[in-house]
């Protein structure tokens, strides 16, 4: 399958349906040894984030900007994709939040 190489990364105003989210080799794989977390919004597909193994045993979360998602790492690589779609959930929420104060 190819895909857009370089997506655009998700924004907190993007609303993501955890039922589009699939789980690609980075194109750098072979290198990096990271997976792109990516997502359909509106037609599109946008960068969730990255997921790759831990130096310690598990998977971490990072989001489109690099930055770890807390509370990794986790034991699977699956469980770290939960977790960044949570984070996303949540930058969403706190969002909307604030742009109602």
């Amino acid at each position: 399958m190819i895909i857009d190489p370089s997506p655009r990364a998700v924004t907190p105003a993007d609303k993501v349906d955890p039922n589009t989210v699939k789980v690609l080799r980075s194109p750098d794989f072979e290198v990096s040894g990271s997976y792109h977390a990516l997502a359909t919004v509106q037609g599109e597909t946008v960068l969730l984030g990255i997921l790759r193994r831990s130096d310690r045993t598990g998977w971490v979360a990072l989001t489109p900007l690099l930055i770890a998602v807390s509370g990794g790492p986790w034991r699977t690589r699956q469980d770290a994709l939960v977790q960044l779609i949570l984070n996303h959930d949540l930058a969403r929420t706190n969002a909307r939040e604030r742009a109602r104060s």
